[in-house]
């Protein structure tokens, strides 16, 4: 039988969750998030387990599936601060400005004091993220899905880079890291769409004419192969030419 107080894990599951957080600082983020659900699937309403896989969907990119959990940690804890500061920013990273200026608001109506709060209210009120702190993001999200694209965690690089591309779906890195994760894994067949996306935002870049071509020749789809590769050889020639 479960703790009867929702707050309290027994020893066991407190363990559980301390491996957790050190796997998640390690950039261990699959382990951490199998041993968060793990918890959860036993104490469903444990604010901190909430907590924490919301913080990690949004540290891995994703605050869409952050939302729901942040909701019901705020929810099953509404006395602790970082619940209402994480759900706040949050909303903000899902553009949704005036959801946050109210729940912040709220917060520091409640008695909340933080210096965080201050600072999300007037991101909040601003009604945007700037350009130069969305660009900064975005190269510092692409910078570590290069990382992990590099240290051989293709399943994580493809997890996370899809979900990169359906926030940003004009950013032709992320389709490119999510074909070449997908090319590592020998899925020929799932990575011709995200390179397909990248030619199309990108047509001069020559490498990804190449690995198309690459892709369709692993399939045996022959002449769309070397289509693909003579639309490579123009950007090559043009790359010289600089």
């Amino acid at each position: 039988m479960h703790n009867a107080d929702p707050l309290q894990l027994p020893p066991h599951h407190q363990q559980t969750l301390r491996l957790a957080a050190e796997y998640q600082q390690a950039g261990r983020f699959p382990e951490a998030e199998a041993l968060y659900r793990q918890v959860h699937a036993l104490f469903p309403k444990h604010p901190e387990t909430l907590h924490r896989i919301g913080a990690l969907s949004m540290q891995i990119g994703n605050p869409e599936a952050a939302l729901p959990y942040l909701e019901e940690a705020k929810q099953a804890e509404p006395g602790n601060v970082v619940h209402w500061l994480l759900l706040t920013q949050c909303l903000l990273e899902l553009n949704r400005p005036k959801e946050a200026k109210k729940l912040i608001t709220e917060a520091i109506r409640r008695g909340v004091r933080h210096p965080k709060a201050e600072e999300l209210l007037a991101r909040a009120r601003s009604g945007r993220i700037k350009p130069t702190e969305r660009t900064a993001s975005l190269k510092q999200e692409i910078a570590l899905l290069e990382q992990i694209l590099n240290a051989e965690r293709f399943t994580e690089a493809e997890v996370r880079a899809q979900a990169f591309v359906q926030r940003h779906p004009k950013a032709d890195q992320g389709w490119h890291i999510l074909a070449m994760a997908r090319m590592a894994q020998g899925r020929y067949e799932a990575a011709l769409e995200p390179l397909q996306r990248a030619v199309q935002l990108k047509p001069e870049r020559a490498e990804l004419h190449f690995k198309l071509g690459h892709s369709y020749e692993k399939l045996r789809r022959l002449d769309e192969s070397a289509r693909a590769y003579r639309a490579a050889t123009p950007c090559f020639a043009g790359t010289w030419q600089l």
